[in-house]
């Protein structure tokens, strides 16, 4: 005595159920595939801009560099002493932000990346 064989409402009703929740499975992954898709191309392209970003700042760095190594050279009288200061300057630099690089760099990157990869309900 099977009740589904029984009832045919409950049969269909069984049937449209399954059909449902078969429907918003599928759904709901399409749905997961499309927001990874989406925080992967909004990383990426956060990515290529600090990236396009950065190689701008390097050459206004290094232009800058050699303009006021120039000038203090001038100042001086001898170009080395020029070179030899903005070389100290960025030795000075480079020391700080290698004691600093977890908190200047490594903890806000990862919380970033975090932020952006980790599924949003809200959204």
């Amino acid at each position: 005595m099977d009740p589904v064989k029984e009832i045919p409402e409950l049969r269909v009703s069984a049937e449209n159920f399954m059909r449902n929740a078969k429907e918003y499975a599928e759904t709901r992954i399409n749905y997961l595939i499309l927001d990874a898709q989406e925080k992967a191309a909004d990383t990426a392209a956060g990515f290529v801009t600090g990236a396009v970003m950065a190689v701008i700042g390097i050459f206004l760095l290094f232009f800058l560099s050699i303009g006021a190594a120039w000038y203090i050279g001038e100042v001086t009288g001898k170009a080395f002493i020029g070179f030899f200061a903005v070389a100290g300057f960025y030795l000075l630099i480079g020391l700080l932000l290698y004691a600093f690089r977890n908190t200047l760099f490594h903890h806000p990157v990862a919380n970033g990346l975090i932020r952006k990869i980790t599924i949003n309900e809200e959204d």
